[in-house]
Formats: C-alpha cells, structure tokens, sequence
C-alpha cells in the first residue's frame, strides 16, 4: 500500500529515504510472531479439547457417540472423541497442522455442530493458508451464534489478509463489542487505521491497547510511528524510548530512535548557536 508522506517536511523525508519506513520492518517481523502465536493457541485449544468428558449436542442433550478415526498407530481403531482429540494433538505437536486438519474434518462428521472442533479446524485451515476453508468455519460459528470475540478477530484479520479492509474494519469493531478489553482486536483495527493514513483513529486505538497491557511494547512502536506521520517528532522519540525500556534488545525500535535523534541534532545545535 502505498505511503502518504504529504505531512513530512524534506528533512523527514530524507530520514526515512536512509533509514526506512519504521513501520514496515515491524509488520513484517510480526508476521512471524503472528505465527508462533496461532501455533499457541492451536496448542492451547486441543489441550483444553482433552479435558472434555461428554459432548453437548445441539438438542442440548449428552452425546457419548463413538467413531472411527486414523490414527498413525492403530489405523482401524475405534475410539471416542476424547481419543480423537488426542490423535489431532498428537498431529499438532508435531506441526502437521494439515494431518490435523484432516483429523478434525473426520471428528466433524461424527460431532458436526461442535463448536470447539470447528474452531480448532478453522484455525488450523488459517495457519496452512487455507483461508477460504477458515473463513467457511467462521461463518458457521457466526451463523449458529457461537463466536465469541476471537472468532471475529481472526477472521477478520483473514480479510485483512485479503485487502478487504473495510469487512476487516467491521469485524475487529464486532470483536471489540463483544469483548471490549479485547487489546489484540484494538490493535489490529489500529494497525488498518495507521494503513490508511487515518492517524486520530489509529492514535486512539494503540491508546486503548496500552491502557489495557501497559507493557505491549508494539502498541508504543506503532504509536511512535503515528506521531512521526503527524509530525510529532519529539513525541515518537518519547514513545519509542518506551519501547527500549521494555525490550531493550527491540532492533527496530532502536534503528528508528538512532535515525530520529540524527535529525534532531542539527536542529539543537542551530538552538544552541542561537
């Protein structure tokens, strides 16, 4: 997406034609982290799947139905959802999310209404980059009204991934509604704001996501960066010496102070000469 830098005077300009977009290299470092984080919470949610004794069924009654799954060590095995869950566990620790996928469109025909199982099958579809397939599990859960927050923050952040950021727009303020405290949907729905230019908005979002994790060093990199677009240069200097004290070790926090303070002195000595 192209950058508006029409705010910037030449001095800023030529900052950034040296030293970059500090934007950009975070947003392409947090695609690994966004990762590592969907990997986690796949983990987390076919941990919690194994604790499930007894399935609800959608009448609301108890279901004990037993099915037939493979299973790398005992292919013809009959066993029940716990069981199940236990194989697409296996498959996840292993980081075959596709094998688990697979795994879970085979519980789904026994247990087709289960919430949890679409979930984990969506997430999974999202991280192997079968995205049309995510989105399908989503909108089942939206349709049967049982998404929570989560739901409309992943998929929206799969539209987002698509470009289609007016529907991700809408779907991370749905989050928001049904989870306000929700720091991540803020965030995200900060980060399009900050794509399009719309700095108040993005301002007041990252605001929000500090308010509710004081220690997101992201949150005061990106609001760095929104007072650098506005022209608030000693305000993005403040924020992102914020971010070294959190991580200290952060390098594009660093590289975007150092540029920063390189444009600022000049400025100081012609004060001081003065």
């Amino acid at each position: 997406m192209k950058m508006n830098f029409c705010r910037f005077n030449i001095s800023v300009l030529l900052l950034l034609a040296v030293g970059g977009y500090p934007f950009i290299a975070q947003a392409e470092r947090l695609t690994a982290k966004a990762e590592l984080a969907l990997e986690g919470e796949i983990s987390s949610i076919s941990r919690e799947f194994l604790e499930i004794k007894q399935i609800v069924d959608k009448k609301g009654g108890a279901s004990i139905k037993k099915g037939r799954l493979f299973s790398n060590d005992s292919p013809e095995a009959s066993f029940d959802y716990k069981t199940a869950l236990q194989d697409i566990e296996k498959q996840v620790k292993q980081k075959d999310y596709r094998k688990a996928g697979e795994l879970c469109d085979l519980l789904l025909r026994n247990y087709s209404g289960n919430r949890q199982a679409h979930y984990l099958r969506a997430l999974l579809n999202q991280r192997t980059g079968e995205l049309e397939k995510a989105i399908d599990d989503y909108q089942f859960l939206i349709e049967h009204k049982l998404a929570d927050a989560k739901v409309y923050n992943n998929l929206a952040s799969i539209y987002a991934q698509k470009e289609d950021f007016t529907k991700a727009k809408d779907l991370y303020n749905q989050a928001i509604k049904e989870n306000y405290s929700m720091a991540e949907a803020h965030n995200n729905l900060a980060d399009l704001y900050l794509r399009e230019n719309a700095y108040d908005q993005a301002m007041a979002e990252y605001e929000k996501v500090i308010a509710f994790e004081p220690k997101n060093a992201r949150a005061f990199y990106n609001l760095g960066v929104v007072y650098m677009k506005k022209g608030d240069l000693a305000q993005a200097q403040e924020q992102w010496k914020k971010v070294l004290l959190l991580d200290p070790a952060d390098a594009d926090a660093r590289g975007a102070l150092e540029n920063l303070e390189k444009l600022l002195k000049p400025k100081q000595k012609e004060g001081d000469g003065a």
